[in-house]
């Protein structure tokens, strides 16, 4: 396993990460903007793929879709190691690899495709047509379908609203059927992150971010991590104190000032004196 570092922008830790990669056996890469991403992603790609690929003539088998309707595909010259999440739908294969699997994650849409299109179908009339209907569903609207979760107890609770028929959860290798709860909502209990099926669709359920779970109490988390480090969990902001009480400085000021001031007035009065017994 190889791990690789990206710096992005003037304020990104660079020997940080440059180190990061070198102990990862990978490569660091360096981006001023975010317009440099695409091709250093793709110098990444030709890096990770470069003696993996096979080479050969490997036939395509289409599924049905209706972006691969009306369409022959010719076989490949190269195919490049991949495997389709479980939430991707696969629409070319080669024998058990996938060619190309789609998807919706997060509020995008997604394609995978494990060729060298500047080596395979070079020669494919309809290549054009093709890829510009994949790259038309890429950009297409948002999906009318939404998937929440919500943390409670030890469990997710689902919650998807859409046009769903028969929705189903695969969560740890077995389907839970949704209930219905109201108008195109559908309510199911999972243990972790699964996907939701419906008449062939596959959307993935991801867990929420950090910021999204239920407020829980972390009295038990802070106490250990007080105990690890040496310390104690303290009760509230009173516990905080030292116990010396604080020491008032306005006193002292007030002194210092009062004898500054006396300091002055001697020091005018002795010139004074010196001036007058120096006149004739």
């Amino acid at each position: 396993m190889e791990v690789s570092a990206l710096a992005l922008g003037p304020d990104a830790d660079a020997p940080f990460l440059k180190e990061l990669a070198r102990r990862g056996g990978g490569r660091f890469y360096q981006a001023p903007s975010p317009r440099e991403l695409p091709r250093l992603f793709l110098r990444e790609g030709q890096e990770v793929f470069r003696g993996e690929a096979l080479e050969g003539r490997f036939p395509v088998e289409a599924r049905p879709h209706p972006l691969t309707e009306g369409f022959r595909f010719p076989p490949l010259s190269v195919l490049l190691p991949a495997r389709a999440e479980p939430w991707a739908q696969v629409l070319l294969t080669s024998g058990e690899r996938a060619v190309l699997a789609i998807g919706e994650r997060g509020e995008g849409r997604v394609a995978a495709l494990a060729t060298d299109l500047s080596r395979s179908w070079r020669d494919f009339p309809e290549a054009s047509a093709f890829l510009g209907g994949l790259f038309r569903w890429l950009i297409g609207a948002r999906r009318a379908l939404a998937l929440y979760a919500y943390p409670e107890g030890e469990g997710v609770r689902v919650v998807a609203l859409g046009p769903l028929e028969a929705p189903e959860i695969l969560s740890g290798g077995t389907r839970r059927p949704m209930v219905p709860t109201g108008p195109l909502r559908f309510e199911a209990r999972v243990e972790g992150e699964g996907v939701l099926l419906d008449r062939g669709l596959r959307l993935p359920l991801a867990l929420p971010l950090p910021g999204e779970w239920s407020p829980r109490d972390g009295r038990e988390v802070l106490r250990a991590l007080a105990e690890a480090s040496g310390g104690r969990l303290l009760a509230g902001p009173g516990e905080a104190s030292s116990g010396k009480e604080a020491l008032p400085l306005r006193p002292f000021l007030v002194g210092l000032a009062l004898a500054l001031f006396l300091l002055e007035r001697f020091l005018e009065a002795r010139l004074d004196r010196g001036a007058s017994r120096a006149l004739p």
